[in-house]
């Protein structure tokens, strides 16, 4: 048997020089995996071989930098569970932020297409919160295997559609969120080790300058939207002037919405 305290010890000084926040990481890992409270910590409970080598696996894991939620294989969005794969986006902070805003700033009754839905968490996430029709889209198979999952897991009610953008679409909304790929191809393997090895590159990668998906979505979304539509985007860093110019020929009242960090992550803008 091991002491608990004596395990975070190791462990933390294992994981110290890959993580900035070593020490909370392996407290949650603990919660997380070994279901140990925050109550069992402080009293040193004793763990089981069995119980330190999960442990030690999963350390490993982050050593190797592979993302917290994919090590425990699911993560908290705003109260619904996500299950975590290799096929699908880690969701980040600030698209929950988005689904958040969305919730607490649009009337529930409008019709929602989730558009390069991923795991499904912002779609599942707004049904859960009172907005009944729901339509997830990606165009992998893949993801959607994932968020059909997700709907099932947290009982949400959502149709899902494979389409490579708009092709297999065939109504209209009063609503599109969209967080598409928005990484230029070049700078990928530029990025941090969490997300260029362990998050899908067909989530990532937005064309040679990043935009690719906004041209799209610029061009024909507001075909699928029904009188009075509205767009919601998240962006990447600097971007909200060249795609703000993009939505101008057929969209109105473009907003610029900032996430907790004071940058300009999100864009709202309503159909002419």
């Amino acid at each position: 048997m091991y002491k608990i305290q004596d395990v975070l010890k190791n462990l933390n000084k294992k994981l110290s020089t890959h993580s900035d926040n070593y020490a909370h990481e392996c407290i949650f890992l603990c919660t997380e995996i070994l279901g140990l409270s925050q109550s069992d910590i402080i009293a040193n409970v004793e763990i089981t071989p069995k119980q330190y080598r999960t442990l030690s696996r999963a350390v490993s894991k982050r050593i190797k930098g592979v993302p917290l939620q994919l090590v425990i294989g699911q993560s908290d969005f705003l109260n619904v569970v996500i299950l975590e794969n290799k096929d699908t986006l880690t969701p980040r902070p600030e698209t929950e932020f988005l689904a958040d805003y969305i919730i607490n700033h649009e009337n529930k009754n409008l019709s929602v297409l989730d558009l390069c839905c991923g795991s499904g968490c912002i779609g599942i996430a707004l049904n859960k919160n009172g907005f009944s029709d729901v339509v997830l889209l990606d165009v992998s198979s893949k993801a959607l295997k994932c968020a059909k999952k997700n709907a099932k897991l947290n009982g949400a009610k959502v149709n899902l559609v494979k389409s490579n953008m708009f092709d297999n679409v065939s109504q209209k909304f009063d609503l599109i969120v969209s967080n598409p790929p928005y990484i230029a191809s070049g700078d990928i393997n530029s990025l941090q080790v969490e997300v260029k090895k362990y998050d899908p590159r067909l989530a990532l990668d937005g064309g040679v300058d990043g935009y690719d998906f906004y041209k799209i979505i610029a061009t024909n979304c507001a075909n699928y939207l029904n009188e009075n539509g509205i767009l919601y985007l998240e962006i990447g860093l600097n971007q909200e002037n060249y795609i703000s110019k993009l939505l101008e020929k057929n969209f109105k009242n473009i907003t610029i919405i900032k996430d907790l960090s004071g940058i300009n992550r999100f864009i709202r803008a309503e159909k002419c």
